[in-house]
């Protein structure tokens, strides 16, 4: 039985915003007054448009969301971070995979755009936590920078260095590769790899910091 004091974490503003964020994004990259933004030639680039900007929804987005808003001193910034987490990518597989239907994609290209946005939005999870966790205005900045550096850090670098790899471990050049079609058998390999050390480093992080890091105060994380 739920009692009416239970404190609940479900965000519904974050929810809000998260919809806003996706329908607008439907608007801008499908063109609605164009007659024929169906024909696969507006398709495909619109559906790229629309995974890149979930991902930065989720890696980037989200983090500065719920890093610039209070915590209750009695709330639990673990349970606050999952249940954010799982509400955005719940509703972002009403996106995904309708929009492989429509393209015609093979179920594993679903499912590699949605590893790597369960993968970014882990380690945008991770700023958030490590954020709330400190519970002072010097660790949610941290977080928020610490976010913004790993989403956009390695397209950054590969700019300044005039070499690709660096943007091979953005979840950015994912989303834009995988949504281009046309991945060879070694280049899906090489970035499933990619993934998984991605993320088998935010999960090793995340339980290094459950098991060292306090929160300031009587709350457990």
């Amino acid at each position: 039985m739920i009692h009416a004091d239970e404190k609940s974490y479900l965000s519904r503003p974050l929810l809000m915003a998260w919809c806003c964020w996706l329908l607008g994004s439907w608007m801008v990259n499908l063109d609605i007054d164009a007659p024929r933004w169906i024909s696969d030639d507006a398709l495909i680039p619109a559906s790229r448009g629309m995974f890149l900007s979930m991902m930065l929804g989720v890696g980037l987005i989200w983090p500065a969301w719920r890093l610039s808003m209070p915590l209750d001193h009695d709330a639990s910034p673990g349970l606050q971070t999952a249940t954010d987490l799982i509400s955005l990518l719940a509703i972002a597989q009403l996106v995904i995979w309708p929009l492989r239907a429509l393209l015609g994609w093979p179920a594993v290209m679903a499912l590699l755009i949605d590893t790597a946005l369960i993968v970014w939005a882990g380690a945008g999870a991770l700023c958030v936590w490590g954020g709330l966790v400190g519970r002072s205005p010097a660790s949610r900045t941290m977080g928020m920078a610490m976010a913004a550096v790993m989403l956009t850090g390695g397209p950054m670098l590969a700019a300044l260095t005039g070499t690709v790899e660096p943007a091979r471990w953005s979840g950015l050049h994912v989303m834009w590769t995988v949504s281009n079609g046309g991945l060879s058998i070694a280049e899906a390999d090489a970035m499933i790899i990619r993934l998984a050390i991605t993320g088998l480093i935010v999960g090793v992080t995340l339980v290094m910091m459950r098991h060292h890091l306090r929160p300031g105060g009587p709350t457990t994380v």
